[in-house]
């Protein structure tokens, strides 16, 4: 009977397992997931525009950030909205600038916002990360793009972290917008994606290998623009500096340099200024730095380097590295991390932080910091060579109007260097990278060749023969000696220009009338008394003679001010009549604050004469090049 059970237990066995497998359904086969798509979030494109050029640009940019999964929201510039902009982690502005040189009337918020009340409240957007694209409307006119310069330039002196180079373009070059964009959609979308996913440290550099060969440089390296502009300048001998200017408190230089390169009569010079020696030793007894010792970066895919090695720490702090400025809060935070005392990285830390902005006035801004002093202050800051020199801001080139004309100096180029001198909150004077190194040549007597390249001006010879007016004030002469120069090549080779008058301005003529007698050598004879405020030399220069007329404003030689736009405003009909009636071009060059009174003074008259018809007419003789400003400060 036993083998009965064991067959009934059996078939009841089978039975339940048969209904156990029948009622499980099996899974279906496992499907390969794709990978979710990574959102990047929103992307502000904010846009100053008057004609819908810049508009234009932003919408082909928007369209374009939602195939690489952004969400785009473009933000007219007059809509801006002071604590929504300091939220952004990225963020693309399109501006143009208008021919006078003044931003689109949607801007001005803005740009007066990151021009001053920003820097007056001392506001951190170093969480920012943004780039810069700028619409102009002629490619003669250095300054047309000067709103969106001043932007790039404000928002990173504000700590931002610029993402590409500036754009900057005519309105009707869509190559060059489509270049600058293709760089910003080969770097933005990676530098989001890290972002995202985790903080990448400051600290983050190049590796660097020390006491390696001095061989020239990787050719398939890619540098960071100013280095990169440093490597293609040529180099000048120095020939000749003398004093333009015998005041202490600002003087200023004639410097003259050999060329075999030619050049445009009043074009734009740039300079690579290089840093004291005696300063550099410093920096380096300060760091235990072996100013002898040879480095080189190692090459990272896709990252720029500084500036081009192998080469001497040295050679490297001189020639590229900027330590005569202030210190910004970008590199505080940079430097923080080297710190081995505990207060002093804290108080660095702070420092650099939005809440520590009082304390960075009253211990950075306030006495113009620069690293030297800084590493006096924190003595347990010990950074690495190979890690300051990319925490360091590059050297820029400095602009200068060159004061020769092409055709007259074929083998010289000649400048004005005005000495920029300030004074710290602790008495301290600070002499500007440049100036302060002719002035060291100057003083010595040494004299070495400088690197510097030539860039085109605002400032165009007019191609046919009409009168000039040239409006300026201290060192902004220098172009109009150019032209001076030029007038009276011409007149040797028989081409008279009808008449040619000058305005200038200056605190006193006893020690500020720059290039004095040379401008007085230009002064055609005339027996007539000479107007009001209009110079004559004692005696006559040998001709030929092209200056009909040389006005000087000086403002303090008596007990009112006199500026030059008070000469202007005196010469109300013979202006209008030359820009109406006789062709006449229209150049200005020196403070911005003369400037721009001069141009609202000439708004002004066309005003009065045209009336709502003078807008349009004020914008004609921009575009023509009949009315050309190149301005500073």
């Amino acid at each position: 009977m036993d083998w009965e059970y064991a067959l009934f237990a059996s078939i009841i066995l089978g039975a339940l397992t048969w209904c156990y497998f029948k009622g499980k359904k099996p899974n279906p086969p496992s499907l390969p997931t794709e990978e979710p798509t990574e959102t990047l979030g929103r992307l502000h494109i904010y846009v100053g525009s008057q004609t819908g050029h810049s508009q234009k640009l932003a919408e082909i940019l928007a369209q374009e950030a939602t195939k690489y999964n952004f969400s785009p929201h473009i933000i007219g510039l007059d809509l801006f909205q002071i604590l929504d902009f300091k939220k952004n982690d990225f963020c693309v502005i399109f501006c143009s600038t208008q021919c006078d040189g003044n931003p689109p009337p949607n801007a001005a918020k803005f740009l007066k916002w990151v021009t001053k009340v920003a820097k007056a409240s001392h506001d951190d957007l170093s969480r920012l990360s943004y780039c810069v694209f700028g619409l102009r409307k002629s490619s003669h006119s250095e300054i047309a793009n000067v709103t969106a310069k001043t932007i790039n330039d404000s928002l990173a002196k504000l700590g931002a972290n610029q993402i590409i180079r500036l754009g900057d373009s005519v309105e009707d070059d869509v190559e060059e917008f489509n270049k600058w964009k293709n760089e910003l959609w080969k770097v933005l979308p990676s530098i989001v994606k890290a972002s995202r996913r985790s903080q990448i440290p400051s600290s983050e550099f190049l590796e660097v290998a020390h006491n390696v060969v001095l061989t020239p440089p990787n050719s398939k390296i890619v540098y960071e623009d100013s280095s990169q502009t440093m490597i293609s300048s040529l180099e000048f001998p120095v020939l000749k500096i003398k004093e333009l200017k015998r005041d202490p408190k600002n003087s200023a230089l004639h410097v003259e340099m050999e060329t075999s390169v030619p050049y445009e009569t009043a074009c734009n010079f740039g300079i690579f200024p290089e840093n004291d020696e005696e300063l550099v030793r410093e920096l380096a007894a300060l760091q235990d730095y072996d100013l002898e010792l040879t480095f080189q970066f190692l090459p990272i895919q896709g990252k720029k380097h500084p500036f081009p090695t192998p080469l001497t720490v040295g050679e490297a702090l001189i020639k590229y590295c900027d330590i005569t400025s202030l210190v910004r809060k970008k590199t505080l935070k940079n430097l923080a991390s080297f710190a081995t005392n505990p207060d002093e990285k804290q108080e660095l830390e702070f420092l650099a932080s939005l809440k520590g902005k009082d304390e960075y006035r009253r211990v950075i801004e306030e006495p113009m910091l620069t690293i030297v002093e800084l590493f006096k202050r924190f003595s347990s800051l010990k950074i690495p060579i190979g890690a300051l020199v990319q925490v360091l801001d590059r050297i820029q080139p400095r602009m200068y109007t060159i004061a020769s004309s092409s055709k007259l100096h074929p083998k010289s180029i000649q400048i004005a260097v005005e000495v920029l001198r300030q004074r710290t909150c602790e008495g301290k004077i600070r002499t500007g990278l440049c100036s302060g190194y002719f002035e060291k040549m100057h003083v010595t007597g040494l004299y070495k060749p400088i690197r510097g390249f030539f860039k085109s001006s605002a400032f165009i010879f007019p191609p046919q023969p009409v009168p000039i007016v040239m409006i300026c004030n201290g060192c902004g002469v220098a172009p109009f000696r150019a032209f001076l120069q030029e007038l009276k090549y011409l007149a040797t080779q028989g081409e008279f220009y009808p008449e040619s008058i000058m305005y200038f301005g200056c605190k006193n003529k006893a020690g500020q009338f720059v290039y004095k007698r040379d401008l007085e050598a230009f002064i055609i004879p005339s027996e007539h008394s000479p107007g009001e405020f209009e110079h004559r030399p004692e005696a006559w220069g040998e001709g030929p003679h092209v200056l009909k007329s040389l006005y000087v404003a000086s403002s303090r030689d008596q007990a009112h001010k006199i500026y030059v736009q008070d000469l202007i405003s005196s010469h109300h009909d013979s202006i209008w009549d030359l820009i109406s009636n006789k062709g006449c071009y229209i150049y200005v060059c020196g403070s911005s604050r003369m400037g721009k009174a001069v141009g609202d003074l000439i708004k002004n008259i066309a005003t009065e004469h045209l009336g709502e018809d003078s807008t349009e007419f004020f914008k004609k003789l921009c575009s023509e090049g009949r009315y050309a400003i190149e301005l500073w400060g």
